[in-house]
C-alpha cells in the first residue's frame, strides 16, 4: 500500500487569500520585521506565511501527521473562492448571503481558526507554557504525583529536543480542538463585509491577519463594541459585528481603511499588498 505523501509547507495564512493581493501572476509585495527592511519586496506566495510543518505532529519515530494541516487544507480553505464570491455579490447587490447554511458555518470555523493559526498569535501563548512546565523541579513534581523517573528518562526531560517536540505537538494536538464557546458566539454575531470608499484606497494582508477593534480593553467576544475582522482582497473586509442592525456592507472611509491596515501591521510580523508604496508607509509608522 503506498502512503499518502505527507505535506511540508503549511501556510498559515492560505494560499487562496494571497492570491488576491498579488500584483502579477502569483507574487506580492511582501515586508518583514525581521529583514530590518522598510522596502518591501517582490516575492512569490509559495515563500510566504509559511512555515515548514507547522501543523504536523512529530512521532516518536520521526515521521510526521498532518491531519490537522489536511484539515485546513481540505475543510476550510478550500472553500475560500466560494467565499469571496458570496462577499464580492455582496458588495454588488448590498445583501450578504451564503449559498447555504453550511458554507456559512464552514466559514465561521475558518475565522475561528485564522484568528489562532498564526505564529503571531500562538508563539507567545507556547512561550508561556514552556516557562510554566519546564522548570528546575520538574522531575522532582513529575515524580511527586505520579511515579520515580528513570534516568534516560530524567535527561529526556532536560533534552532540549525533546521539550520542543512536546511543545510542537501539545500545540498542534490544542488546534484540533474547536472550542464550541467561541464558536457558538461567532455563530450568533453578525457577519458584515466592508470595503474602501475610494477606489484608491486598500486593504493589506498580514501574518496576524485578524484585527479586533473594541470599545473598551477586555471586551468579550459578541458584546456589542466588539469587532473582529479579516482581510480577503484589497477590496474586501470581513467583519464579526455584534450589532445585528449593521448593514450588511460598509463603506470605509480613508481614516478607518487606515485604521485597519495600522492595526494589522502593529501586531504582525509580516506584511503583504499589491501596493509597494503602502507596505512602506505602514512599516515606518508601526514598526
Amino acid at each position: 500500500m503506498n502512503k499518502q505523501k505527507v505535506s511540508s509547507k503549511h501556510h498559515y495564512v492560505a494560499k487562496a487569500i494571497l492570491r488576491n493581493f498579488c500584483v502579477t501572476g502569483e507574487s506580492l509585495y511582501y515586508l518583514s520585521k525581521q529583514s530590518g527592511s522598510t522596502v518591501p519586496e517582490r516575492r512569490n506566495i509559495d515563500s510566504v506565511f509559511r512555515r515548514m510543518h507547522f501543523n504536523s505532529f512529530e512521532r516518536s519515530d520521526g515521521s510526521k501527521d498532518d491531519t490537522i494541516e489536511k484539515f485546513f487544507a481540505y475543510e476550510l480553505d478550500n472553500y475560500i473562492p466560494d467565499w469571496v464570491g458570496a462577499f464580492q455579490r455582496a458588495l454588488d447587490t448590498g445583501i450578504l448571503t451564503f449559498p447555504s447554511k453550511d458554507l456559512r458555518y464552514r466559514f465561521i470555523q475558518f475565522f475561528y481558526n485564522h484568528m489562532k493559526r498564526s505564529p503571531d498569535f500562538i508563539d507567545p501563548i507556547v512561550q508561556e507554557v514552556a516557562k510554566e512546565t519546564f522548570t528546575a523541579d520538574l522531575a522532582s513534581e513529575f515524580e511527586a504525583k505520579y511515579r520515580p523517573l528513570t534516568e534516560d528518562e530524567k535527561l529526556r526531560l532536560n533534552d532540549e529536543n525533546f521539550r520542543a517536540r512536546a511543545l510542537r505537538n501539545s500545540r498542534v494536538e490544542n488546534f484540533g480542538r474547536q472550542s464550541p464557546k467561541i464558536l457558538s458566539r461567532l455563530e450568533k454575531m453578525k457577519i458584515v463585509i466592508g470595503t474602501p470608499k475610494r477606489a484608491n484606497k486598500q486593504f493589506i494582508v498580514s501574518s496576524n491577519p485578524v484585527a479586533r477593534f473594541e470599545n473598551y480593553p477586555k471586551q468579550e467576544l459578541g458584546e456589542l463594541g466588539v469587532e473582529e475582522w479579516t482581510t480577503f482582497s484589497p477590496k474586501i473586509a470581513v467583519g464579526f459585528v455584534a450589532d445585528h442592525s449593521a448593514p450588511d456592507c460598509i463603506l470605509f472611509d480613508d481614516n478607518v481603511v487606515r485604521r485597519m491596515n495600522r492595526a494589522l501591521t502593529k501586531n504582525s510580523r509580516a506584511v503583504a499588498s499589491a501596493s509597494q508604496r503602502l507596505l512602506r508607509s505602514l512599516a515606518n509608522s508601526e514598526w
